[in-house]
Parts: structure tokens; sequence; C-alpha cells
């Protein structure tokens, strides 16, 4: 199978993981993810390209944080975020990605992100 083909597919299997999503702890999760962030609704785009063995995309994740956190772990295996940030009524927080281990990749805000409904838009290659 081309390597692109298998990107894609890493990549694909990476946004459905994140149906399982959120963790508010600092450190990274070691298997399972719990509920304190539930996903409600994703859109996603993704752009490639055959002749590239990446590909880039942006996936905008409705989400009901059920607790405030500073960071929210996501399931991440072969995507690296360049850009992620979060909207929470008026307000919009710039978050960085911290590393996780091979399965995971984190979302640090520099204040907490405060309980009810958000948006979180992460721009990603894999």
């Amino acid at each position: 199978m081309p390597l692109f083909v298998k990107s894609l597919l890493a990549g694909l299997g990476t946004l459905a993981a994140v149906s399982s999503f959120a963790f508010a702890q600092e450190q990274p999760p070691t298997l399972r993810l719990p509920t304190t962030v539930a996903p409600i609704s994703y859109r996603v785009e993704l752009k490639l390209d055959p002749g590239k063995e990446t590909f880039t995309g942006f996936v905008a994740i409705k989400v009901h944080v059920n607790q405030p956190v500073k960071t929210i772990w996501l399931n991440g295996t072969d995507i690296a975020i360049s850009n992620a940030s979060l909207k929470t009524g008026s307000d919009s927080l710039m978050a960085k990605a911290v590393a996780g281990g091979r399965d995971f990749v984190g979302l640090q805000f520099d204040s907490d992100v405060p309980a009810g409904s958000s948006e979180i838009e992460i721009h990603y290659t894999g």
C-alpha cells in the first residue's frame, strides 16, 4: 500500500478516534480518554495531493466542557498540529500543542477553559 494511502488512513483513523475525546490532566493518558470534554459535532476538511506522502487538514469540533480544564488531550497518532484554538462565548483562546507520546496530543491553554459549550479549531498535517 503506498505511503500516501497509509498516511491518509492513519489521519482519518485519528479523526475518528477523536470521538473518544478529551482528558483534563496535565499528564497524557495511557489508554483511554475520560469524558471530561465531550464532542458534539465535527467539521473536517482534508487537502490530498496524490503526489505527496502527507496531507493537510482542518477540524472544527463542537464540544461540551464538563468541568474547567487547562489541557485537553486528543488521540493524535501521526498528526502534527500547526495551529489550534478554542472559542468559548466571545473569547478565543490559543492553544499550544504538547506531545503526549505516540498516540496522544494535548492542547494546553494559558488559562482554564470554562465549563460549557466551546468549539475547538485545529489545523494539522499527517
